[in-house]
C-alpha cells in the first residue's frame, strides 16, 4: 500500500464471514436422478478437466488464448501495490459504488507506517481512494480507519453503475403533504439506534428448518403470505393506521416520552426485518 512516497507492506484480508447456504442439486423431476453439467470441448467433444481450461477471445472463425503472461503484461501499476490515487471526504462517496469489505494488516516491521495513516484519516476525517489489481481485474477501493484497523472496500467504477434515465420514476409531487406528513411521523416512531446484530438472516434459518422438517419426512407449515400492495385511495388509511398500532404497542415509557400530537404518533420500535431473500445455492458440476 502506498500514499506519496510512504509504502507499507500490508496483507489484505476478506472481511466477509459468509455462512454455509443450503445447497441444492439440480434433479431429473422424473426419476430424481442427478443431473450434472460437464464441460466439454465442441472440437473433439471429449470432457475437459479444469487443469486443462485455458482463457481466450473469439477472433475471426477461431479463438486466441490468452496467459498468465499476457495478463501480467496488462498490469501497468503492480497487482501487488494497493495504489492511494487521492483524499476525500467519505460522505460524498455514494453508497451504489461500494462492493465488499477487507482488512488490511500491517506485514513485520511496517506497524509505524500503518498506524500514520490511519490515524490522519482518522484526525482528517478522509478517506482514501485507490487502485489494485485482484485476479486479472483493476478494482477502485476505499480505505478507512476501522478501529485498531484501516478497511479496504472495493468498489465500482463509474460505467459499472447503471443510471436510472431508462426507469419510468415518478415525480415528487405524487406524495401529497398529509401523506407525507404521516410519512414522516411513522418513520421517527420507528427510528432507532442502529445495531447491526439484531437484524438475523430469516431467509436462510426458515429453509434450514425446512430442510429439516422434509429429510425427517414431515410436511413443512405454510409460513405467512405476500402482503398485497397498498391501494392509493386507501394509502391515507393505512398510514394512520400503522401510526395508531405503534402507538398501542409502544412501551408506556416511550409512549410518554413521545407525547400526544394530535395526529396520533408511535412510540419506539424495532425497525422490521427485510424480506429480502438472499440468494440460494445451486450448484451444477
Amino acid at each position: 500500500m502506498s500514499f506519496g512516497l510512504v509504502t507499507i507492506p500490508v496483507q489484505l484480508y476478506s472481511a466477509i464471514d459468509s455462512h454455509d447456504e443450503v445447497k441444492f442439486h439440480l434433479l431429473h423431476g422424473k426419476d430424481k436422478g442427478r443431473v450434472r453439467y460437464r464441460r466439454t470441448c465442441e472440437a473433439c467433444g471429449e470432457e475437459v478437466p479444469w487443469q486443462d481450461v485455458v482463457k481466450g477471445i473469439e477472433h475471426g472463425e477461431g479463438y486466441i488464448e490468452f496467459t498468465d503472461e499476457d495478463f501480467e503484461k496488462a498490469d501497468v501499476q503492480g497487482s501487488s501495490t494497493i495504489d492511494i490515487q487521492d483524499f476525500v471526504n467519505a460522505v460524498e462517496i455514494d453508497p451504489k459504488y461500494f462492493e465488499r469489505p477487507a482488512y488490511l494488516e500491517p506485514q513485520k516491521g511496517a506497524e509505524r507506517p500503518y498506524v500514520l495513516l490511519r490515524e490522519a484519516l482518522r484526525k482528517a476525517g478522509k478517506v482514501g481512494l485507490a487502485k489494485l489489481v485482484i485476479r486479472s481485474r483493476q478494482h477502485l477501493a476505499c480505505l478507512k480507519p476501522d478501529g485498531d484497523g484501516i478497511l479496504l472496500e472495493l468498489m465500482r467504477f463509474a460505467d459499472e453503475v447503471r443510471g436510472t434515465d431508462d426507469l419510468k420514476l415518478p415525480r415528487g409531487e405524487e406524495a401529497r403533504e398529509r401523506e407525507l406528513e404521516l410519512a414522516q411521523k411513522l418513520i421517527e416512531g420507528m427510528t432507532v439506534p442502529f445495531q447491526i446484530s439484531k437484524y438475523k438472516d430469516d431467509y436462510r434459518e426458515k429453509l434450514e428448518e425446512i430442510v429439516r422438517e422434509k429429510t425427517a419426512g414431515m410436511q413443512p407449515l405454510v409460513h405467512g403470505e405476500t402482503p398485497a400492495a397498498t391501494k392509493v385511495n386507501d394509502l391515507m388509511a393505512t398510514l394512520e393506521k400503522s401510526l395508531a398500532e405503534r402507538v398501542s404497542n409502544a412501551p408506556a415509557a416511550t409512549s410518554a416520552a413521545v407525547g400526544k400530537p394530535k395526529t396520533k404518533t408511535s412510540g419506539r420500535q424495532a425497525v422490521k426485518k427485510s424480506s429480502r431473500s438472499p440468494k440460494v445455492a445451486s450448484d451444477g458440476d
